[in-house]
């Protein structure tokens, strides 16, 4: 008999909670603030940033130039993945000229 009541309380709850409506979850789009155009006679001549400059830690002779604004760690991260790059490029150049 106990039996029988629990399964007719799970049995109401499964019942109540498949009529329940699921929840209505609302987005909202913001658009981004227009852009207004800039008078450049109204802005100060500020000197240009200069370019950001990291040395090879491998070679001091080469040094990287990366654009204003970059940050360093950036301008490592890029320098890093381009001396990688160069590495396995000679690596397989090395393996290549082995096989010849």
């Amino acid at each position: 008999m106990a039996a029988a009541a629990v399964a007719g309380v799970i049995f109401a709850v499964i019942a109540y909670l498949s009529v329940e409506p699921a929840p209505v979850i609302a987005t909202v789009a913001v658009a981004a603030p227009a852009a207004r155009p800039t008078d450049l006679r109204l802005r100060p001549n500020l000197p240009a940033a200069p370019p950001v400059k990291l040395v090879n830690p491998f070679d001091p002779s080469e040094t990287f130039e990366f654009p204003p604004g970059t940050s360093d760690a950036e301008a490592r991260e890029t320098a890093a993945a381009l001396l990688l790059e160069r590495a396995r490029q000679r690596m397989a150049a090395t393996e290549r000229d082995r096989t010849l």
